[in-house]
């Protein structure tokens, strides 16, 4: 039986926040209205970068992992906010509304290696 793994490492240097990640089974999506990260292990820093076309908008977001804790920020007006945190064993939900016109960065960061973990944004 042969058992394969990857790892990957990632530095972005675009856009206002900057990753820097080590991630084993991890998939993640960034497009306009929609962003999600899911792994098997993970430790560091990812940002995804959303958009509010017209008007006002609506966040809403979920987390869970299996082990480890994570904090989720999100920057909608120049400063950055803490959104939620997760522990182990656990999940999050809810949502912000009244987002202006504009761009919406969340930002997962953790302090140690988290594991089995899924992150979904969208703006609405």
């Amino acid at each position: 039986m042969l058992i394969s793994v990857m790892a990957f490492t990632s530095c972005d240097s675009n856009g206002k926040y900057k990753s820097s990640y080590n991630a084993v089974g991890c998939v993640h999506s960034n497009l306009p209205k929609s962003s999600s990260l899911k792994f098997s292990s993970f430790s560091g820093v990812i940002p995804f970068e959303l958009k509010v076309k017209e008007g006002t908008g609506k966040l809403t977001y979920s987390g869970e992992l299996g082990k480890g804790s994570a904090t989720v920020y999100y920057d909608a007006d120049g400063t950055k906010k803490e959104l939620f945190s997760v522990d182990a064993g656990g999940s999050q939900k809810g949502e912000i509304t009244d987002l202006k016109e504009g761009t919406v960065y969340v930002i997962v960061e953790t302090n140690e290696k988290c594991s089995n973990g899924k992150f979904e944004f969208k703006i609405k």
